[in-house]
């Protein structure tokens, strides 16, 4: 009887850890995968700096300026 009772017991503590041990491994490659995309997206930011008042409507791309942004952000910093 005790043996069947250890047997069992030790059925259980071995769910148990593989359980855990799934959750782990679960969150270990999250953690892997969320460290990649990281990676990935560094140099991806963008600083925009926008004058307090826009009269017209302006565009801004990685490279490149609308000519209204130009005129905007000229008169902000000259007042």
């Amino acid at each position: 009887m005790k043996r069947i009772f250890h047997r069992s017991e030790m059925q259980k503590m071995l769910a148990q850890r593989n359980g855990y041990l799934v959750l782990a491994v679960g969150g270990l490659l999250l953690a892997i995968i969320q460290t990649i995309i990281i990676f990935m997206m560094v140099g991806r930011e963008r600083i925009v700096i926008v004058p307090p008042t826009i009269e017209k409507s302006f565009w801004v791309s990685k490279n490149h300026v609308s000519t209204e942004y130009l005129s905007e952000m000229t008169a902000f910093l000259l007042i």
